[in-house]
């Protein structure tokens, strides 16, 4: 991310939250609770900086169905 310009952010700030949600769902599939808390809260984080750095919406994305 350091590398990319400003206008680059957003997107992957939002790349990295859809990969967070992904392990998050893992880790619950795996019935590890530790990760899925630990992951969440990073998550929490990023989203929350995201926002208040104007790079996310307040609006959380919709969700995908499985198989989607």
């Amino acid at each position: 991310m350091e590398a990319a310009p400003p206008t680059a952010l957003g997107s992957r700030a939002t790349r990295a939250l859809e990969l967070i949600d992904r392990l998050c769902r893992e880790s619950l599939d795996q019935g590890d609770a530790t990760a899925f808390t630990r992951l969440a809260g990073i998550g929490a984080e990023l989203r929350t900086f995201g926002v208040c750095a104007g790079m996310l919406t307040d609006t959380p994305p919709r969700r995908r169905r499985a198989g989607h």
